[in-house]
């Protein structure tokens, strides 16, 4: 099968083997031009991976997708991904793959993703419950509770990078609220508040 990673910089595409071997890979940059591009990206990552294990998108079991922002498994619905296009608020992205791979097609979270691949092949294969906390272009988190998967009512369990440490302070997250986690301490939040200081004169040694 196929597994796409969408992140707000940058698209990983792997065909892997039932064992999770990796047969071929591709890294795409990801576009912030727009949800057309976007998707485009996808499907020429996927087609890449793919033709790099000598197979077509068609042939393979299904392509699973990593998204960034609240997602519905059932429909393929993307919402609100905060750090992606503007016009990626409600994005069919399941059905659009769907029809330009011609083959099975499942979103999840991408935090939710990579929660239930180490579940399964990492650092919680055994456990029956666990908590992942990705850091990366936002934070991420994914809970496994008795061996599955929590999404919560509203699809939003385990979006630790939302939780509020600092709502008086200045610094804006991708969702729109201040002091988010994910606002602070992401890889973003982190070369945002170290170019600030560069520009201030108060870390001399990132300007040097």
């Amino acid at each position: 099968m196929i597994g796409l990673d969408l992140g707000g910089t940058k698209i990983l595409a792997l065909a892997v083997a039932p064992d999770g071997h990796v047969l071929g890979r591709a890294l795409h940059p990801t576009p912030r031009t727009g949800s057309a591009d976007l998707v485009a990206a996808l499907v020429a990552a996927a087609r890449e991976a793919a033709g790099a294990a000598g197979l077509a998108p068609a042939a393979c079991a299904g392509v699973g997708v990593g998204a960034p922002g609240p997602t519905d498994p059932a429909s393929g619905m993307l919402y609100d991904p905060p750090n992606l296009p503007q016009d990626c608020q409600e994005l069919p992205l399941g059905p659009l793959l769907r029809e330009a791979l011609r083959t099975e097609v499942r979103i999840e979270n991408d935090a939710n993703a990579a929660a239930l691949g180490e579940h399964r092949f990492g650092a919680g294969r055994g456990q029956p419950d666990m908590v992942y906390v990705t850091v990366s272009t936002g934070i991420g988190g994914g809970v496994v509770a008795g061996g599955r998967l929590l999404r919560g009512a509203g699809l939003m369990a385990g979006e630790v990078g939302h939780m509020l440490l600092a709502p008086e302070g200045s610094d804006r997250c991708g969702c729109g609220r201040i002091g988010c986690w994910e606002a602070i301490s992401s890889g973003t939040g982190i070369l945002r508040q170290a170019r600030e200081a560069a520009a201030a004169g108060r870390a001399p040694a990132l300007v040097a």
